[in-house]
């Protein structure tokens, strides 16, 4: 925290790894293509951004974690204290969002440039819980040995009593990335990729001041990133 108020943005980029302060809420990926399709809108409108503090370039976090569904349903092999583990993730101890706790290790696995569901460009970092490796290790040996189709969309074929699209886990599609992080470190230049691309988007705010002043058009910034592949095209 800063004068009472809580600092959200990060100053390091998690490229390799890191550890949860006190909690990390999450938004269920099921959760987000239910509540963009019930108000009727394609999935390539789905927000991708939310809470943008100044001079702040955004990316995604996603935690790939066990299906609580599946695991009710005792397709993986894991003991009473792994299933309350799971189960008090998805319900985050508000009911509200999945939240991730306190001293959590999460290993980056692989980096992505296009959310999979909107298909809107934004960084991704997707990671697994340190303590869900030796569960993955397990299952990605069986799959390899047993064979898998390759499906990069999502198939929203599943209905509810009342013909609503549910059930979008995890029959049909995979989540394509890439091991390549060379976007996000020096290019020997001292800046990222990433950071010249974050330099360049607000080059028309920054000053020569020691304190960068504060953004008169918030919105502007967020039209900008929640469709950054068309809006930086137009502003270029």
């Amino acid at each position: 925290m800063k004068n009472r108020k809580y600092i959200r943005n990060w100053t390091k980029l998690p490229v390799n790894e890191f550890v949860i302060k006190r909690s990390m809420s999450f938004s269920e990926r099921d959760d987000m293509i239910s509540e963009t399709l019930s108000y009727r809108h394609p999935l390539s409108d789905m927000d991708i951004t939310y809470q943008l503090p100044d001079y702040s370039k955004p990316f995604i976090i996603k935690v790939i974690l066990p299906k609580r569904e599946l695991m009710r349903q005792g397709k993986f092999e894991v003991n009473e204290d792994y299933q309350k583990d799971i189960e008090r993730i998805y319900i985050g101890g508000d009911y509200r969002h999945p939240k991730i706790f306190n001293n959590e290790k999460i290993y980056i696995i692989g980096y992505g440039l296009k959310d999979e569901i909107s298909k809107k460009k934004i960084d991704i970092f997707y990671g697994v819980r340190e303590k869900d490796l030796e569960l993955y290790y397990k299952y990605v040996l069986k799959t390899i040995n047993t064979g898998y189709k390759v499906d990069p969309d999502v198939q929203l074929s599943t209905h509810d009593e009342l013909d609503r699209f549910a059930n979008f886990y995890p029959f049909s599609y995979i989540i394509t990335k890439s091991a390549d992080r060379s976007r996000y470190v020096d290019d020997g230049n001292g800046k990222s990729a990433f950071e010249r691309e974050l330099l360049d988007d607000y080059k028309d705010d920054l000053c020569d001041e020691e304190e960068l002043l504060t953004l008169k058009d918030h919105y502007k910034y967020y039209c900008l990133y929640n469709d950054y592949g068309s809006n930086n095209e137009k502003k270029k």
